[in-house]
């Protein structure tokens, strides 16, 4: 039974480890006190509140501190004797300082930033000029160097002005970047993948052609941004990134978040083509590489006798290695590469050579073209050496095996998981001393629709032994609550209002997330168990029936 005031959740439990952070949370314990009703309790009762929602320490601190009895059930006096024992007095200067060196930091927003700037000068004591010490701050201390100087030569500028403009100004930057687009360039990328693609190369006799000037298509310099999708979403036209429906979206191919599989770029490698010998062959090394990819398909494989970590790659034709790691004296002389290869800008990428390399694992063994490349951040093993060394296979279907182990569970413990049951031992409500009995006369009326539905509900819990009429009159009677569940059927509720008045509350202590934790060190296999009909398994003292009564 549940008192009314923590309808609302309090605040979570004091981190006395750091003391710096008790005026955010007494704040927001107070306006959790005036939600609830807590501040119309009497001050023993708000005192006792708020030592509970803090946590275990809190009376250990309270007796520690030079209060008196009487000053201890007073809420005013434990609250400010809270605050001058975990912030104590402000260092002023130190305060000041603080605030005068507040500037506003790379990608952080023009309202954190001013958000910040008043809550520094909440001690500072600046008096009547706190308002012009902000507005003084957020002016020096914005990135904005045009937007500051122009703020600067406003004769009559007030901190609401001031605040107005760095906002717009804001506002501004992020619309222009829709209206107008913005390009950013991939840097810092490595190409770590090779594709072969071929392209079919065309002669032709006579004079050469003059360059002729296209009119028809515009070239991709002349898109504007709303010609062009988004690489994350594939929607057009391009849009900021908090506003891309792909943001918080899995990819359902690499199961990376950020984009759709409709333009996830793990999909977008070239497949072989193989045509006529009147084709020039070109490697593509499309993939590229930057920071905090996740971890990549790598395997330690030997390579002429030395052992060589190769990233395995399904979508590479050819397999390469740097050229940092060709040896003469160990692999041969370099041969002439029958194909190209390009990069992903579409530059051709420098190739020192081929080699004719034995490439060996713990079973088996091949004999691979390897391409020398200059500048590949480490080495890649293509889709022909992993077939021959059958590091790769070829899968039509994938399914997955589920086992249902409730069946097992079942067979096991038949007794659980049948009947309502019943927990061990009676539960006493205890009342206050001098609590007046309260009987509801006339009983609360039930929908037509529902009262057929009601009635079969109120006999099976008579059959299951959860409730029993009583036909002689009572002191305590309670008003039944019908109310649908989302499966149409009826839930049984009682009204205990005026009951849970009169009873003494027992305070139970949650265990902490932290604790539960540790007592979980070493578990493999968890369980989640929902108690069917939950407070019916328990059983109440046969003296305490009449107390609980409805109609």
């Amino acid at each position: 039974m549940t008192d009314q005031i923590f309808s609302i959740a309090p605040p979570g439990n004091f981190s006395f480890e750091e003391p710096s952070s008790w005026p955010q949370w007494i704040r927001r314990f107070e306006r959790f006190r005036l939600a609830s009703g807590l501040n119309r309790k009497d001050e023993d009762y708000q005192v006792n509140s708020l030592l509970y929602v803090m946590g275990d320490k809190s009376d250990d601190i309270l007796s520690t501190l030079p209060l008196t009895d009487q000053q201890k059930t007073a809420y005013a006096e434990v609250t400010k004797a809270f605050d001058e024992h975990f912030v104590g007095k402000h260092n002023v200067i130190y305060e000041c300082a603080k605030f005068n060196s507040r500037q506003q930091q790379q990608g952080e927003s023009a309202e954190n930033f001013i958000t910040d700037v008043h809550k520094l000068a909440e001690h500072c004591k600046f008096g009547a000029i706190k308002d012009e010490m902000i507005r003084d701050r957020i002016v020096d201390g914005i990135r904005d160097s045009r937007l500051s100087e122009r703020l600067q030569l406003d004769p009559d500028l007030t901190l609401a002005k001031t605040i107005t403009q760095v906002r717009q100004q804001e506002d501004i930057k992020k619309q222009q970047q829709l209206l107008r687009g913005t390009h950013t360039e991939i840097k810092g990328a490595n190409v770590d993948a090779i594709n072969i693609h071929r392209r079919r190369t065309q002669y032709r006799q006579g004079p050469p052609r003059r360059p002729e000037q296209s009119t028809s298509k515009p070239s991709t310099a002349n898109k504007t941004y709303y010609d062009e999708k988004c690489k994350r979403c594939g929607k057009t036209p391009q849009h900021p990134w908090k506003q891309c429906p792909a943001r918080e979206a899995e990819c359902r191919k690499c199961k990376k978040k950020g984009h759709f599989a409709a333009v996830c770029r793990s999909s977008q490698r070239m497949e072989a083509i193989r045509d006529s010998d009147t084709e020039e062959d070109i490697a593509f090394m499309g993939t590229v590489k930057t920071e905090g990819t996740d971890e990549e398909w790598v395997k330690e494989i030997c390579l002429n006798g030395k052992k060589v970590t190769f990233k395995l790659d399904s979508g590479a034709s050819v397999t390469a290695i740097p050229s940092s790691m060709y040896s003469r004296a160990r692999d041969g002389s370099l041969m002439k590469p029958p194909k190209k290869i390009k990069g992903p800008d579409n530059c051709p990428l420098k190739v020192l050579g081929i080699i004719r390399a034995h490439i060996k694992t713990e079973k088996r063994e091949t004999r691979q073209d390897v391409y020398v490349v200059t500048n590949l951040v480490m080495p890649l093993m293509g889709l022909p050496a992993l077939i021959k060394l059958n590091l790769i296979q070829q899968v039509a279907s994938v399914q997955e095996e589920k086992q249902d182990m409730s069946h097992r569970y079942r067979a096991m413990f038949p007794k659980v998981f049948s009947g309502l049951g019943k927990l061990q031992g009676s539960y006493k409500i205890k009342l206050k001393e001098g609590a007046v009995p309260h009987a509801l006369s006339d009983p609360r009326r039930v929908p037509l629709p529902m009262k057929e539905q009601v009635k079969e509900e109120l006999d099976r819990m008579e059959a299951l032994g959860v409730i029993r009429k009583i036909e002689q009159p009572t002191e305590w009677c309670a008003g039944m609550v019908v109310v649908p569940k989302p499966n149409k059927k009826p839930r049984i509720c009682v009204d205990l209002t005026r009951l849970n008045d009169s009873v003494c509350r027992e305070r139970h202590i949650l265990p902490a997330v932290d604790e539960t934790l540790a007592q979980l060190e070493g578990a493999k296999v968890f369980s989640k168990l929902d108690a069917t009909s939950g407070f019916w398994q328990i059983k109440s003292k046969s003296n305490q029936i009449k107390s609980i009564l409805f109609v």
